[in-house]
């Protein structure tokens, strides 16, 4: 079995087609990485994303816990005023 000569990778020529064959070969191998690539990286940030959402949960149930504090303490400041205005109270305000 002798080499192939000088010129037998042209574009064009007829023969061995070796160099194209192993592009190929290189292209297919970088997407099937780069496809394992991405499919690890979903994986492993899908924890990530229910500990963000158990999180996100948590500190909504404070905020809510927190808006209705403030909801029942504007409620008594309010009656209060209310209270003071029908005494006639001149510090009463509104």
């Amino acid at each position: 079995m002798t080499a192939p000569g000088p010129g037998r990778y042209r574009a064009g020529r007829r023969g061995w087609h070796g160099p194209p064959v192993v592009a190929c070969a290189l292209l297919a191998l970088a997407v099937v990485l780069a496809l394992t690539a991405t499919v690890a990286g979903r994986a492993s940030a899908a924890p990530a994303d229910g500990v963000l959402a158990v999180r996100a949960r948590t500190l909504q149930a404070e905020l809510d816990r927190r808006h209705d504090t403030i909801e029942r303490f504007t409620e008594r400041v309010n009656a209060t005023k209310e209270h003071r205005r029908q005494l006639g109270d001149p510090t009463a305000g509104g």
